[in-house]
């Protein structure tokens, strides 16, 4: 993403949302542990959760959606935009490893496992999975507190903005609770997934972002087109994230395969796997089972799949039910309906920004996030 001038800007602006975020860690360790010397654990977590990795992908799209309509660079209330922005997604991730109970995320544990290791080591009191959630869960609350004290001084309608942001993640959140705990209502489920994945992901990873740079600048004239871009990127991305649940590499994605699938999502990959499993399910006689009938699949490796889909939601599938599962979605053209369907959105996304009122440099740049959100391997 440097083949462009606003493109190594972005880069920089990147690192300088890093800087006032660990200034803002920073200094609110040394003033709180003067006084109680454990909070410094805490923070400690917090600091290595939020910048020992991740994408930045949500900064990069503060800042593109600022570039866009910027007449004068506002530097220190766009890093504290893109800073803030950061935090929440930070906030965000910490709560859904507690509700997904994962053990890693971005190569190293994730914050409620981090305690859980914390509590088997120095012999803490108290129910380990109880006291290790409530640390992660308290610590995502602070995240959102620093993210939110970052608004301060900013623009209303930018404030405004964040706050739909963050009710329109919430709201994805919980139905997607329902419904993985209601699978019964499949008609509901079906109705509700688009609107699941676009709430959940889609919106606040792009389109909000976007919207929030712009804003900064008091513009409005390109809230259409973020809007359009935004939402076809933000679907690709959600995607591409369900793709990797189940092919990814937990080396490169820094968390483990699976989870989607343990928690019973009812992701549209998963929609069209159910879909193929139905039309399979019928049983195969010997014969058609020794001559291969059914599929790519033999009987052995459709009926480990099917088992595997008959126990989504209950926490209990391995890597070879995964595996398993994944093997069954690419026979039953799951997986080449969802690449297509991404593929369509990044077309989508080309178009609107040939459209757009925006410069050369900000179109590339928007056309590179794109193809990244789309096709990356993290």
């Amino acid at each position: 993403m440097t083949a462009c001038r606003s493109c190594r800007r972005a880069d920089l602006f990147v690192e300088a949302v890093e800087a006032r975020i660990q200034s803002v860690l920073s200094a609110e360790r040394n003033r709180w542990q003067m006084r109680y010397p454990s909070l410094r654990m805490g923070f400690d977590a917090v600091e290595a959760f939020v910048l020992g990795g991740g994408k930045r992908l949500r900064p990069r799209f503060v800042f593109w959606g600022h570039e866009a309509v910027r007449e004068r660079l506002e530097v220190d209330a766009l890093v504290d935009l893109g800073a803030a922005v950061e935090l929440f997604h930070a906030f965000a991730l910490i709560h859904d490893d507690v509700m997904d109970d994962s053990d890693t995320r971005r190569h190293a544990p994730t914050v409620h496992h981090r305690f859980a290791l914390l509590h088997a080591g120095q012999g803490w009191s108290g129910e380990e999975r109880r006291v290790s959630e409530a640390f992660a869960v308290l610590l995502g609350d602070l995240a959102f507190a620093y993210s939110t004290q970052l608004l301060t001084e900013l623009p209303t309608r930018t404030r405004t903005l964040f706050d739909t942001m963050r009710i329109e993640l919430h709201v994805g959140q919980y139905l997607d609770l329902v419904g993985a705990a209601d699978a019964a209502a499949d008609h509901e489920l079906e109705a509700q997934a688009d609107d699941i994945g676009r709430l959940k992901t889609a919106t606040y990873s792009v389109e909000r972002p976007l919207h929030l740079g712009s804003a900064l600048a008091d513009a409005e004239h390109l809230d259409g087109c973020w809007s359009a871009y935004g939402t076809a990127v933000g679907e690709a991305f959600q995607l591409r994230d369900d793709l990797l649940d189940v092919f990814g590499d937990p080396a490169v994605t820094g968390k483990p395969v699976g989870q989607d699938l343990n928690a019973g999502t009812f992701t549209p990959l998963l929609r069209h796997t159910l879909a193929g499993a139905a039309a399979w399910n019928a049983p195969l006689s010997d014969a058609d089972a020794d001559a291969g009938a059914g599929g790519p699949l033999g009987r052995a490796e459709r009926d480990a799949a099917l088992r595997a889909l008959d126990r989504l939601g209950t926490g209990t599938l391995s890597r070879a039910d995964v595996a398993a599962v994944g093997a069954f979605m690419q026979a039953c053209g799951a997986v080449s309906r969802v690449e297509a369907r991404i593929h369509e959105l990044i077309q989508q996304a080309n178009r609107t920004l040939a459209e757009a009122p925006i410069s050369p440099d900000v179109r590339h740049g928007l056309s590179a996030m794109a193809e990244t959100a789309a096709w990356r391997d993290r």
